[in-house]
Protein backbone atom coordinates (compact mmCIF):
# COMPACT_ATOMS: atom_id res chain seq x y z
CA UNK A 1 0.00 0.00 0.00
CA UNK A 2 1.09 3.45 -1.47
CA UNK A 3 -0.13 6.82 -0.42
CA UNK A 4 0.34 10.36 -1.83
CA UNK A 5 -0.41 13.72 -0.66
CA UNK A 6 -0.75 16.83 -2.32
CA UNK A 7 -2.62 20.80 -1.82
CA UNK A 8 -2.45 23.39 -3.95
CA UNK A 9 -3.60 27.08 -3.75
CA UNK A 10 -5.95 27.05 -6.80
CA UNK A 11 -5.71 30.30 -9.20
CA UNK A 12 -8.31 32.13 -7.46
CA UNK A 13 -7.56 32.09 -3.15
CA UNK A 14 -5.10 34.25 -1.63
CA UNK A 15 -4.61 31.42 0.73
CA UNK A 16 -4.69 27.60 1.33
CA UNK A 17 -7.89 26.49 3.64
CA UNK A 18 -7.15 22.71 3.15
CA UNK A 19 -5.04 20.32 5.32
CA UNK A 20 -4.35 16.74 4.86
CA UNK A 21 -2.20 13.82 6.68
CA UNK A 22 -1.18 10.78 5.65
CA UNK A 23 0.22 7.87 8.55
CA UNK A 24 0.92 4.15 7.89
CA UNK A 25 2.29 3.81 11.22
CA UNK A 26 0.20 3.08 14.10
CA UNK A 27 -0.79 6.11 16.28
CA UNK A 28 -2.59 4.67 19.17
CA UNK A 29 -4.78 2.57 18.59
CA UNK A 30 -5.13 2.66 15.01
CA UNK A 31 -2.52 2.29 11.64
CA UNK A 32 -2.62 3.53 8.22
CA UNK A 33 -4.42 6.78 8.55
CA UNK A 34 -5.85 9.13 6.59
CA UNK A 35 -7.63 12.86 6.22
CA UNK A 36 -8.41 15.34 4.28
CA UNK A 37 -10.20 18.93 5.60
CA UNK A 38 -11.50 21.59 4.01
CA UNK A 39 -11.67 24.73 6.44
CA UNK A 40 -13.62 27.46 6.56
CA UNK A 41 -13.97 31.10 8.34
CA UNK A 42 -12.60 34.50 7.94
CA UNK A 43 -9.45 35.77 9.16
CA UNK A 44 -7.56 32.61 8.74
CA UNK A 45 -10.08 30.42 10.49
CA UNK A 46 -10.46 27.88 7.97
CA UNK A 47 -6.92 27.08 8.48
CA UNK A 48 -7.14 26.55 12.16
CA UNK A 49 -9.82 24.59 11.65
CA UNK A 50 -8.51 22.14 9.33
CA UNK A 51 -5.14 22.10 11.37
CA UNK A 52 -6.71 21.59 14.81
CA UNK A 53 -8.86 18.55 12.90
CA UNK A 54 -5.96 16.58 12.44
CA UNK A 55 -4.14 17.81 15.47
CA UNK A 56 -7.25 17.06 17.71
CA UNK A 57 -7.83 13.64 16.41
CA UNK A 58 -4.07 12.52 16.69
CA UNK A 59 -3.95 13.70 20.23
CA UNK A 60 -7.58 11.93 20.85
CA UNK A 61 -6.30 8.45 19.21
CA UNK A 62 -3.33 8.33 21.78
CA UNK A 63 -5.75 8.36 24.49
CA UNK A 64 -8.13 5.91 23.07
CA UNK A 65 -8.14 2.35 24.15
CA UNK A 66 -6.56 -0.24 21.89
CA UNK A 67 -9.13 -2.98 22.59
CA UNK A 68 -11.80 -0.02 21.32
CA UNK A 69 -13.70 -0.43 18.01
CA UNK A 70 -12.01 1.12 15.51
CA UNK A 71 -15.48 2.92 14.45
CA UNK A 72 -15.85 3.60 18.18
CA UNK A 73 -11.95 5.73 17.90
CA UNK A 74 -12.71 7.68 15.02
CA UNK A 75 -16.00 8.73 16.18
CA UNK A 76 -14.76 9.45 19.82
CA UNK A 77 -11.32 11.19 18.05
CA UNK A 78 -13.39 13.45 15.91
CA UNK A 79 -16.02 14.39 18.26
CA UNK A 80 -12.59 15.31 20.33
CA UNK A 81 -11.50 17.35 17.50
CA UNK A 82 -14.64 19.23 17.08
CA UNK A 83 -14.76 20.40 20.57
CA UNK A 84 -11.26 21.36 20.44
CA UNK A 85 -12.31 23.65 17.44
CA UNK A 86 -15.33 24.78 18.61
CA UNK A 87 -13.56 25.63 21.94
CA UNK A 88 -10.77 27.81 19.84
CA UNK A 89 -14.12 29.47 17.48
CA UNK A 90 -15.66 30.71 21.15
CA UNK A 91 -12.41 32.28 22.59
CA UNK A 92 -10.93 34.21 19.86
CA UNK A 93 -14.01 36.03 18.09
CA UNK A 94 -12.27 36.27 14.97
CA UNK A 95 -12.45 32.80 14.56
CA UNK A 96 -16.07 33.11 15.54
CA UNK A 97 -17.79 30.59 13.07
CA UNK A 98 -14.84 28.60 11.75
CA UNK A 99 -15.19 25.46 10.92
CA UNK A 100 -14.21 22.36 8.94
CA UNK A 101 -14.97 19.41 6.18
CA UNK A 102 -13.19 15.68 7.35
CA UNK A 103 -12.96 13.12 5.73
CA UNK A 104 -11.12 10.10 7.40
CA UNK A 105 -9.64 6.76 6.52
CA UNK A 106 -8.08 3.87 8.29
CA UNK A 107 -7.66 0.46 6.61
CA UNK A 108 -6.67 -2.48 8.25
CA UNK A 109 -6.25 -6.31 6.51
CA UNK A 110 -8.43 -4.56 3.68
CA UNK A 111 -11.12 -3.56 4.69
CA UNK A 112 -11.63 0.59 4.97
CA UNK A 113 -13.27 2.63 7.86
CA UNK A 114 -14.42 6.05 6.39
CA UNK A 115 -15.83 8.65 8.83
CA UNK A 116 -17.35 11.76 7.03
CA UNK A 117 -18.43 14.98 7.52
CA UNK A 118 -19.16 18.03 4.91
CA UNK A 119 -18.54 17.57 1.20
CA UNK A 120 -15.28 16.42 0.96
CA UNK A 121 -15.22 13.04 -1.17
CA UNK A 122 -13.80 9.41 -0.96
CA UNK A 123 -14.00 7.33 -3.75
CA UNK A 124 -12.64 3.86 -4.54
CA UNK A 125 -11.50 3.45 -7.90
CA UNK A 126 -12.04 -0.62 -8.94
CA UNK A 127 -12.34 -2.56 -12.13
CA UNK A 128 -11.31 0.84 -14.14
CA UNK A 129 -15.03 2.41 -12.69
CA UNK A 130 -14.72 5.24 -10.22
CA UNK A 131 -17.25 5.15 -7.13
CA UNK A 132 -18.67 7.65 -4.51
CA UNK A 133 -18.26 6.29 -1.46
CA UNK A 134 -19.38 9.25 0.94
CA UNK A 135 -22.44 11.27 0.66
CA UNK A 136 -22.29 15.00 0.22
CA UNK A 137 -23.46 17.01 3.32
CA UNK A 138 -25.06 19.66 1.29
CA UNK A 139 -27.91 22.21 0.36
CA UNK A 140 -28.32 20.95 -2.81
CA UNK A 141 -27.55 17.40 -2.32
CA UNK A 142 -30.59 17.30 0.19
CA UNK A 143 -32.79 18.61 -2.54
CA UNK A 144 -31.79 15.71 -5.42
CA UNK A 145 -32.73 12.88 -2.47
CA UNK A 146 -35.53 14.89 -1.76
CA UNK A 147 -36.18 14.84 -5.33
CA UNK A 148 -36.59 18.32 -5.75
CA UNK A 149 -33.26 18.81 -8.13
CA UNK A 150 -31.86 17.02 -10.41
CA UNK A 151 -28.61 16.32 -10.37
CA UNK A 152 -27.79 18.54 -13.52
CA UNK A 153 -29.34 21.76 -12.57
CA UNK A 154 -27.56 21.18 -9.02
CA UNK A 155 -24.09 21.94 -10.62
CA UNK A 156 -25.41 25.44 -11.38
CA UNK A 157 -27.43 25.90 -8.37
CA UNK A 158 -27.15 29.30 -6.89
CA UNK A 159 -26.50 27.70 -3.34
CA UNK A 160 -24.34 24.32 -4.79
CA UNK A 161 -21.72 25.47 -1.63
CA UNK A 162 -23.69 25.49 0.95
CA UNK A 163 -22.73 22.74 3.29
CA UNK A 164 -25.04 21.01 6.00
CA UNK A 165 -22.23 19.61 8.15
CA UNK A 166 -19.21 20.80 9.33
CA UNK A 167 -16.71 19.71 12.26
CA UNK A 168 -16.11 22.63 14.63
CA UNK A 169 -19.63 24.75 14.20
CA UNK A 170 -20.98 23.60 17.11
CA UNK A 171 -20.94 21.53 20.45
CA UNK A 172 -21.57 18.60 18.68
CA UNK A 173 -21.42 16.66 15.38
CA UNK A 174 -23.40 14.43 12.90
CA UNK A 175 -21.33 11.83 10.91
CA UNK A 176 -21.49 9.43 8.67
CA UNK A 177 -19.89 6.30 8.95
CA UNK A 178 -18.95 3.62 6.27
CA UNK A 179 -17.42 0.42 6.00
CA UNK A 180 -15.81 -0.20 2.45
CA UNK A 181 -14.42 -4.05 1.27
CA UNK A 182 -11.06 -2.91 -0.64
CA UNK A 183 -10.26 -6.35 -1.96
CA UNK A 184 -10.36 -5.72 -5.51
CA UNK A 185 -9.84 -1.81 -5.05
CA UNK A 186 -6.95 -0.28 -7.33
CA UNK A 187 -7.15 3.23 -5.59
CA UNK A 188 -8.80 5.34 -3.05
CA UNK A 189 -9.22 8.56 -3.85
CA UNK A 190 -9.49 11.43 -0.95
CA UNK A 191 -9.93 15.29 -2.24
CA UNK A 192 -11.80 18.28 -1.10
CA UNK A 193 -14.25 19.42 -3.17
CA UNK A 194 -11.75 22.34 -5.26
CA UNK A 195 -10.93 19.01 -7.53
CA UNK A 196 -14.78 17.78 -8.21
CA UNK A 197 -16.07 21.30 -8.34
CA UNK A 198 -13.70 21.44 -11.55
CA UNK A 199 -13.47 17.91 -12.62
CA UNK A 200 -16.25 15.37 -13.91
CA UNK A 201 -16.15 11.89 -12.17
CA UNK A 202 -15.73 10.83 -15.87
CA UNK A 203 -12.53 12.81 -16.23
CA UNK A 204 -10.96 11.82 -12.91
CA UNK A 205 -11.99 8.11 -14.05
CA UNK A 206 -10.24 8.83 -17.37
CA UNK A 207 -6.81 10.28 -15.53
CA UNK A 208 -6.95 7.21 -13.11
CA UNK A 209 -7.27 4.55 -16.09
CA UNK A 210 -4.44 6.80 -17.77
CA UNK A 211 -1.57 6.26 -15.37
CA UNK A 212 -0.06 3.57 -12.61
CA UNK A 213 1.88 6.11 -10.52
CA UNK A 214 0.20 7.86 -7.79
CA UNK A 215 2.39 11.07 -8.10
CA UNK A 216 1.51 11.66 -11.58
CA UNK A 217 -2.00 11.00 -11.43
CA UNK A 218 -1.96 13.19 -8.32
CA UNK A 219 -0.14 16.30 -10.01
CA UNK A 220 -2.43 15.48 -12.80
CA UNK A 221 -5.44 16.14 -11.24
CA UNK A 222 -4.46 18.92 -9.77
CA UNK A 223 -3.05 20.77 -13.06
CA UNK A 224 -6.09 19.75 -15.18
CA UNK A 225 -8.70 21.05 -12.05
CA UNK A 226 -6.40 24.31 -12.43
CA UNK A 227 -7.16 24.57 -16.10
CA UNK A 228 -10.57 24.24 -15.73
CA UNK A 229 -10.16 27.39 -13.21
CA UNK A 230 -8.98 26.62 -10.16
CA UNK A 231 -11.61 27.94 -8.47
CA UNK A 232 -10.66 27.04 -5.17
CA UNK A 233 -7.97 24.95 -2.93
CA UNK A 234 -7.49 21.60 -4.29
CA UNK A 235 -6.40 18.57 -1.54
CA UNK A 236 -5.85 15.37 -3.27
CA UNK A 237 -4.60 11.97 -0.96
CA UNK A 238 -4.32 8.95 -3.62
CA UNK A 239 -4.03 5.47 -1.99
CA UNK A 240 -2.86 2.30 -4.04
CA UNK A 241 -3.67 -0.56 -2.94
Amino acid sequence: MKAYGITDKGLKRKSNEDNYFIENKKIGALENLYIVCDGMGGHQGGAIASLELIEGFKNALRKCDEHMDREEVINVSLAYANKSIYAKSILNKNLNGMGTTGVILTISEKIGNVLNVGDSRLYTFKNNKLIQETTDHTYVNELIIEGKLSAENAKIHPNKNIITRAVGIGDSVEIENIKINLEEVKYVLMCTDGLTNMLEDNIIEQILRSNDEIEEIGNTLIKKANEKGGLDNITIILIKL
